[in-house]
């Protein structure tokens, strides 16, 4: 580095004595021992530790360049990376917030079909009941239904049944001997022993105080009491157990 500096200057200087002595430095002996001068004079005057306090701050220059491009280049990607980590963030965020709406949505939605179907079905159990109500009502026997009325308005208007048998008779003269008892009460014991088999709209038409006052809650007092039951003739008939 330090002969690129002194050719350097001896060019410089050499062009100055060219143009003060143009004949001087046409001769190219007078030329060469000028140069050998000049690079002599500048070599003896140039430190000999040139060369590596120019290395050394050529080196300084470019690990403070390189220091300083690595710290931008650093803030750069720290900066590009957290970036990144907050718009992943937000992302995986808003993913999450959608899917949690989306299940809500789900149950919500699962929630409103499990009403619907329980509508459908309480609304097909009603037509079927209707159904069953009006079947029943249709094929019931005008004869059968006035023979029971006759037998019920006999038994309330407490008139002699000629048709008793002579078991009934036995059992109600025994049970007028054995204790007092009022009329009412005989009724009462005399229709107990001659229920009839009866649909359940002809039971709810008593009126009976202790049984429920629709077919439905008859039914299911039907069913959870055990009450005896028969088919005949399209007419389901049941019998209401007597009270021991």
């Amino acid at each position: 580095m330090s002969k690129v500096i002194s050719f350097s200057i001896s060019d410089r200087y050499l062009s100055q004595i060219k143009a003060l002595y143009p004949n001087l430095t046409e001769n190219l002996a007078a030329k060469q021992f000028l140069i050998d001068q000049l690079d002599a004079s500048l070599d003896a005057r140039l430190d000999n530790s040139l060369d590596d306090k120019l290395r050394i701050l050529i080196e300084n220059s470019l690990d403070a360049k390189l220091d300083d491009k690595l710290d931008a280049m650093e803030k750069s990607v720290a900066t590009r990376s957290l970036r990144e980590i907050e718009d992943l963030g937000n992302k995986l965020s808003h993913w999450v917030s959608g899917f949690d709406d989306q299940i809500k949505n789900i149950d919500q939605e699962m929630k409103d079909r499990l009403i619907a179907i329980d509508d459908q079905i309480k609304a097909i159990e009603a037509r079927l009941d209707e159904n069953l109500d009006t079947n029943l009502d249709t094929n019931l026997d005008d004869s059968l239904d006035s023979s029971l009325y006759e037998s019920y308005s006999e038994i309330f208007n407490d008139r002699p049944d000629e048709s008793l048998d002579d078991s009934l008779d036995t059992k109600l003269d025994d049970s007028l001997d054995k204790e007092p008892v009022t009329l009412e009460e005989i009724i009462l014991r005399k229709k107990a022993i001659r229920e009839e088999w009866q649909t359940l709209k002809e039971i709810l038409g008593q009126g009976r105080k202790d049984l429920p006052k629709s077919i439905e809650g008859l039914r299911k007092k039907a069913i959870r009491e055990g009450w005896p039951r028969r088919d005949r003739e399209n007419r389901k008939e049941y019998q209401i157990p007597v009270a021991k």
